[in-house]
């Protein structure tokens, strides 16, 4: 290996670092955040150990010089960096997640301490999936301002130690203090949320402060949508810890760290007012089912969050579509438009589109049958959200080109409605 920085390694919860002498050095690597070492998996890398891992990470950051990680320190610093100013370089597995095992890279120079992660794929799948991803997240941070998805700075594949394959990886942005949130249960049974802070021993996220995750969850996604294109963040999935948090007294902030496609989910050979409306309901609906999903402490059951999830998507739907661009075929924003669309939808036009939604599930999913035994009453609250939500404040937002009970005037009837 090339002359350069100390690099030490340590996994998540040892506050040691490890080496070629440790006994897990040459243990058995697990293939996701619930499979055991001692298990075997059809995908898993063969004879792969931890040794193997830590030396691959180690080849991508000493490569050429060390040019990705200088890069992004620069980047962050906004000051040039070289690989003489870096004294140190800890590396910590952080989880086995379900496509990546993401390492915090510590980077220690003189006066500061910088961490990036470095996502990297062990498992077929996820290598697969990870370049695809590393160019979408470029992708939309290039067509949007946005500030909630991660930097990314570069993308390599490192031999293992054995030199007989190799592991891809990309380097990104940390997000400092932000953690996982789960949906867990008490001695009693009582759901709570909890924030994976370590630091804090996984602290309970304040019951009037749980709304907010949801909300902050459904704008960011909102924000990231194209009403022209229909082009969408999805899949994406709480239980894989694709959102993280951070609380700062009352206030909380939210990233989305994960991209794994940018596609639309609904077909429409044309691109006219009607159909872009239409998908977004679509979205909408989708995204009220999708942000009550999660599993027990992130591994467990699949489970269904509480009520207040149903409001809180709706809030933050709105707030993000306020932001998003209007295409050209509406003289007025999106979000006026929208509205009374929405308002004039039946419980049993939303149902009918939330059934196809569910049945987009394979019928062996986990998820299929919690969505299957919620359903009419999701859709009956999100209905009751709907007409007292929006209702209650419509008369202040009616543009020119509607009638005095919200609906669209005849000329945009046929274009927008069934």
């Amino acid at each position: 290996m090339q002359t350069g920085p100390g690099i030490q390694y340590f996994l998540s919860d040892h506050n040691a670092s490890i080496h070629t002498g440790s006994p897990i050095w040459n243990s058995p690597f697990p293939i996701c955040r619930n499979h055991t070492p001692a298990q075997t998996h059809p995908d898993r890398q063969p004879d792969l150990c931890y040794g193997d891992y830590f030396a691959a990470v180690h080849t991508f950051l000493e490569k050429d010089r060390f040019r990705i990680l200088t890069l992004a320190a620069s980047e962050h610093l906004n000051e040039r960096i070289v690989p003489a100013d870096i004294k140190s370089i800890h590396i910590h597995l952080e989880k086995h997640g379900a496509f990546y095992h993401p390492a915090r890279i510590e980077v220690i120079l003189d006066a500061v301490r910088l961490n990036f992660v470095l996502n990297v794929a062990v498992s077929e799948v996820g290598q697969r999936s990870l370049s695809r991803e590393f160019n979408l997240i470029r992708h939309l941070n290039r067509k949007y301002k946005w500030p909630y998805l991660p930097k990314v700075y570069g993308l390599e594949e490192a031999q293992r130690g054995n030199g007989t394959s190799t592991l891809s990886m990309f380097l990104g942005e940390w997000f400092d203090g932000f953690y996982e949130f789960h949906i867990t249960s008490d001695h009693v049974g009582r759901n709570r949320i909890v924030l994976w802070d370590p630091r804090k021993r996984n602290s309970e996220i304040p019951e009037d402060m749980i709304p907010s995750l949801y909300e902050r969850a459904a704008e960011i996604l909102t924000c990231y949508y194209d009403p022209l294109t229909f082009d969408q963040i999805h899949p994406w999935s709480h239980a894989a810890g694709d959102f993280i948090a951070r609380l700062n007294n009352t206030d909380m902030e939210m990233r989305l760290i994960s991209v794994r496609n940018y596609a639309p989910i609904v077909n429409s050979e044309e691109q006219d007012a009607r159909s872009i409306i239409e998908a977004l309901l679509v979205f909408l609906l989708n995204l009220s089912i999708q942000n009550r999903l999660d599993r027990s402490d992130g591994v467990g059951d699949v489970v269904w969050a509480e009520d207040h999830a149903i409001y809180a998507t709706l809030k933050g739907f709105f707030s993000g579509l306020r932001q998003i661009e209007t295409p050209d075929l509406f003289s007025e924003p999106l979000i006026r438009f929208f509205k009374p669309y929405l308002m004039a939808r039946t419980e049993s036009d939303l149902m009918e589109i939330c059934q196809a939604i569910s049945n987009r599930y394979p019928p062996e999913a986990p998820e299929a049958a919690v969505i299957n035994n919620n359903l009419n009453q999701h859709v009956a609250r999100f209905y009751r959200s709907v007409q007292q939500g929006i209702g209650s404040s419509f008369d202040t937002c009616r543009p020119a080109g509607f009638n005095r009970n919200g609906n669209l005037m005849k000329s945009l009837i046929p274009y927008l409605f069934y």
